[in-house]
């Protein structure tokens, strides 16, 4: 499947089974508040990486969105946690929807277009693989915080907080 064509912002290649996501990244808390808020529309397999900074049970709002989403809530050892489906822009649903949370503490959350969680055959315990590899400091015992790099000097392994634990549950679409 071709991937969307790669942002001028940091990205991170987003893999889970056939699928890849070229996710810009939201790091930083004024970042994760913006997110995707305000865009027109977001491209096909293009979507939006939060790092969370340490798991935990974070909540999101749709305020200014204006195409649905879809959730995939990844824990900090690379797997898919939760997911939420076909999530409403304030236009659609008559209001702006707020309290999306997944069922588990998560470290990433992956927003992408609505359906494509279907359409990918995404499931609770799928593996999710990063490029460049955020996951790979763990294992080598390194601390720190994710850094994004540039598209042009992907260089930096990243290290992740601690793991969460994984949820058996699929969260309902709101």
């Amino acid at each position: 499947m071709p991937t969307a064509p790669r942002p001028a912002h940091d990205v991170v290649d987003v893999h889970i089974g056939d699928l890849t996501i070229v996710a810009e990244t939201a790091v930083g808390a004024e970042e994760r508040g913006q997110g995707l808020s305000d865009r027109p529309s977001l491209a096909q397999n293009a979507g939006m990486l939060f790092f969370m900074g340490e798991a935990r049970t974070p909540g999101f709002h749709m305020r200014n969105m204006q195409f649905p989403l879809d959730f995939v809530w990844i824990s900090a050892d690379g797997r898919v946690a939760d997911l939420t489906e076909n999530v409403l822009h304030p236009a659609a649903a008559g209001e702006t929807l707020s309290g999306i949370s997944p069922s588990a503490p998560v470290t990433y959350v992956l927003e992408v277009n609505a359906g494509v969680i279907e359409a990918a055959g995404i499931e609770i315990g799928d593996l999710v693989a990063f490029e460049p590899d955020i996951l790979a400091s763990s294992s080598s015992g390194r601390s720190g915080s994710y850094s994004p790099t540039s598209t042009s000097a992907p260089t930096d392994p990243i290290s992740p907080p601690k793991r969460s634990s994984l949820s058996n549950t699929k969260n309902g679409a709101y």
